[in-house]
């Protein structure tokens, strides 16, 4: 168990050792027990305390992982995607994006469902569909608006397939 803690971190008994590449430590427990503590902020070589009234202290880095997610519930999940598209798109684009990933709609019932002014609507639109994240299409005198499956990706929180 403890060279899967990290790869400087090796255990030949009697003596736990760590080899970094600036210190080197043999440590002899002799019957005192060992406290390991997991750190997200240590870096990446681990740390010693050993102080000789206390069981040595081992502080491990854990995994930098780029894409922690604290949500814990899948609707922690959802507020936590949402909360992330308003602060990648803005509050009113994401709103509109998430109006029509529940169905296609007009602008006129885009300002219905999110509360925005047409105006407001008719500049978000444009951008969405120039980021081709949404389709517009003319409808009689009115336009229909349906997500893209990029749109669809975006706010299911999958990445696109890259073009290389």
């Amino acid at each position: 168990m403890l060279s899967s803690l990290h790869p400087t971190i090796r255990w030949t008994p009697p003596v736990l050792e760590l080899a970094c590449p600036d210190h080197d430590w043999d440590i002899h427990l002799g019957g005192r027990g060992l406290l390991l503590a997991p750190s997200y902020f240590i870096g990446q070589e681990p740390a010693i305390n050993l102080d000789p009234d206390l069981p040595p202290v081992v502080i491990y880095p854990v995994t930098h992982d780029s894409t922690w997610n604290p949500a814990s519930t899948s609707e922690d999940a959802e507020v936590t995607r949402r909360i992330r598209i308003s602060a990648l798109l803005g509050h009113g684009r994401a709103a509109v994006l998430e109006a029509l990933s529940a169905d296609q709609s007009t602008s006129t019932h885009l300002v219905r469902r999110t509360g925005l002014s047409p105006a407001t609507v008719s500049h978000h639109t444009t951008v969405l569909r120039e980021a081709g994240l949404i389709d517009t299409r003319r409808a009689g005198i009115s336009v229909q608006h349906t997500i893209t499956p990029l749109g669809i990706r975006l706010m299911r929180g999958e990445s696109a397939p890259h073009p290389w």
